[in-house]
């Protein structure tokens, strides 16, 4: 089970990764509509797509918790989609950062 409160660190993105960071969480916060209207709509097989992607962006960028909540929603049973999207809302409201050197 993946943490319901806020972040308690920063995730450390690679410096060449920086500046695209702060359009790419909020392309997240804002995908958050399309995510709970799927879930609405019990379009489930868009949703765990959705979740699929996100998985794999988030990794890239480095927030692992965030893909950690995007294969949740891949695999997640109906009951838990919610919950893990209420969980995905707080970490992107609460999700700091910084930069590492690239490596």
């Amino acid at each position: 089970m993946l943490r319901a409160g806020p972040q308690s660190s920063y995730v450390e993105v690679d410096e060449d990764l920086l500046d695209l960071v702060p359009a790419y969480l909020q392309r997240q916060r804002e995908s958050l509509v399309d995510f709970r209207a799927a879930l609405v709509a019990g379009d489930l097989a868009a949703l765990r797509s959705k979740g699929h992607r996100l998985k794999g962006s988030a990794s890239m960028y480095g927030f692992r918790e965030l893909g950690e909540l995007g294969a949740a929603l891949e695999v997640g049973a109906v009951d838990d989609l919610e919950r893990t999207l209420d969980q995905m809302e707080r970490y992107l409201a609460t999700v700091q950062f910084r930069g590492r050197p690239a490596s």
